[in-house]
């Protein structure tokens, strides 16, 4: 906080605030010294997975594509009391709650999940492929979503080949239902995110999905990174979470070996094409690397090593719970269940401690250095 003349006599003049700066301070200053044994102070983001169902089968993704690892398993969803229970528990502090899946609108209870989180008066956004959000748009408004995210990794063609047959225009008319929803209702809310991850079959025609998204009423374009990692790596990895953490990577074994071909030079212009244009929305990139590191990203997939930032700090700010009620930092690491404990036990537990630590103390994993929310 800058300490200004204003702000000094009212420490002076005024007990309340004086006060107030006090316990701000020695909180703040007690969480830092914490931090050396894996302490924080309740999180800022929580992300619960409603359901890991899916009505798609894209075919790079970890959990039901080619590859995922949920694709041959019977799908899991949390029970309702478990879930109203995990929101009562996080509301105290507000954090933004993010409902994810799967798809969470296969959820039989989302609009009450959705309707609950902000009768808590926190922020909730909502993940999802687009799919349903025609059928859901007068609902979504209703219940008093803030955020809407949704993928459209290229126009119509090329999204339906990654995705599936008309998902592009499910989409895409799952947005302006939305809108018609909003001016119908009155709401500024929620606002619409698009997603659009780079891969070999996308990444060429990003500036053609930022030209066509003119015409949609969104807020901000994310271009995402493609997050994966080589065999070598995943072996690397496993070996060094396996000896440090007692654990295997399971979760990032289902985006093994997919970057395939793409040439980081024309991507650096493409990229900067994107940059340097105006368009009525925010654009984002998911990490914002500099174009100077997009070679060695995608042109060196075996030694390509994050710099910055140094350190993870996700794993201090957020966190996961999956339908089943296991609770997770990353990379599978099971911190405990909000079955067996309450969510603040796990968050600070010695699990979630000695993952922090250990994090802190080795760095990044192999796995990590492509990971977009370090």
């Amino acid at each position: 906080m800058r300490i200004t003349p204003t702000k000094v006599r009212r420490f002076v003049t005024d007990p309340g605030y004086a006060g107030m700066v006090i316990r701000t301070n020695l909180s703040r200053w007690g969480w830092r010294l914490g931090r050396r044994w894996g302490y924080a102070p309740p999180p800022d983001g929580v992300v619960f997975f409603l359901t890991d169902r899916c009505n798609l089968r894209c075919s790079f993704c970890a959990q039901w594509g080619e590859k995922g690892l949920r694709k041959d398993l019977p799908p899991m969803v949390m029970k309702e009391e478990i879930l109203g229970d995990l929101i009562d528990q996080v509301a105290p502090w507000k954090p933004t709650v993010t409902l994810m899946g799967g798809e969470p609108l296969l959820y039989p209870s989302w609009k009450w999940a959705v309707e609950k989180v902000k009768s808590a008066g926190m922020s909730c956004v909502l993940v999802t492929n687009g799919t349903l959000l025609a059928e859901h748009a007068h609902d979504l408004v209703e219940a008093g979503l803030d955020m809407v995210w949704l993928s459209l990794d290229g126009p119509r063609k090329i999204h339906d080949g990654v995705r599936g047959e008309g998902v592009y225009d499910k989409a895409t008319a799952g947005i302006r239902a939305l809108d018609s929803a909003r001016k119908e209702l009155g709401s500024e809310r929620p606002e619409i995110s698009v997603g659009a991850t780079i891969s070999e079959a996308t990444y060429r025609t990003l500036p053609e999905l930022a030209e066509s998204l003119r015409e949609f009423p969104i807020r901000r374009l994310a271009v995402q990174h493609l997050y994966f990692v080589t065999p070598q790596q995943m072996e690397e990895h496993n070996s060094q979470v396996g000896e440090l953490l007692g654990i295997r990577s399971t979760t990032v074994e289902g985006v093994v070996g997919s970057h395939g071909r793409i040439d980081s030079e024309e991507l650096k212009r493409i990229l900067k094409t994107i940059k340097e244009n105006r368009y009525p929305f925010d654009v984002i990139f998911m990490p914002d690397h500099p174009l100077s590191a997009i070679e060695a990203y995608y042109g060196d997939a075996e030694g390509y090593v994050r710099n910055s930032p140094k350190r993870c700090h996700f794993i201090w700010h957020m966190t996961t719970v999956y339908p089943d009620g296991s609770v997770t930092p990353c990379l599978n690491y099971p911190a405990g269940s909000i079955l067996h404990r309450p969510f603040l036990k796990i968050w600070n537990g010695p699990q979630f401690r000695r993952f922090r630590c250990v994090v802190k103390r080795h760095g990044y994993f192999p796995a990590c250095h492509r990971c977009c929310n370090s």
